[in-house]
């Protein structure tokens, strides 16, 4: 939760809630990985194509700081499968 608005960079990217990509370009992680953003429930949204480039590299990097994955298969449904979580 934000509690103060702030001009500069937060010290900490500690969050309730975290959502990126994990997409087949790397780029997709950088955020994460270059500010250790953490969250009560991190997600990590996939699109169930284009699994291929960087794609395993990122599920890895999200799977081993406990995101969640949430595979989005067309506009009607969605699967949710989850990794070990902090919380759990």
């Amino acid at each position: 939760m934000i509690r103060d608005e702030e001009v500069g960079q937060p010290s900490t990217f500690s969050f309730d809630v975290a959502v990126a990509a994990v997409g087949y370009e790397r780029r997709c992680r950088y955020v994460v990985g270059e500010f250790d953003v953490t969250a009560e429930r991190a997600i990590g949204l996939e699109f169930g194509f284009l699994e291929q480039a960087s794609y395993s590299d990122n599920r890895q990097f999200f799977d081993k700081r406990g995101w969640q994955a949430l595979s989005v298969q067309d506009s009607r449904t969605c699967l949710l499968y989850t990794s070990p979580s902090p919380r759990d």
